[in-house]
């Protein structure tokens, strides 16, 4: 499967441009990422540096944004209570 999510995420960004995909995924066990994502989030062209947990929760937040901005625009914001 390791090969499968580091597929995935470069198809998805090739030049390193776009939040790795491959950030949603996390062991049953700990809740994160595999030592794979950081792999993969640390080599050309991504080349990522820092803290493990930051890097990863960068992810999150750039891959979830342009949702987050789609939903609040269209006034249907989830997270939102009436």
């Amino acid at each position: 499967m390791p090969y499968l999510l580091d597929d995935a995420s470069v198809r998805e960004s090739p030049d390193g441009s776009s939040p790795l995909l491959s950030a949603l995924v996390v062991l049953k066990d700990t809740g994160r990422p595999s030592s794979g994502f950081f792999k993969l989030a640390r080599r050309a062209p991504y080349a990522w540096s820092g803290d493990d947990a930051l890097l990863w929760t960068r992810e999150l937040q750039d891959l979830v944004a342009p949702l987050r901005s789609e939903l609040t625009a269209a006034g249907s914001a989830p997270w939102s209570r009436p």
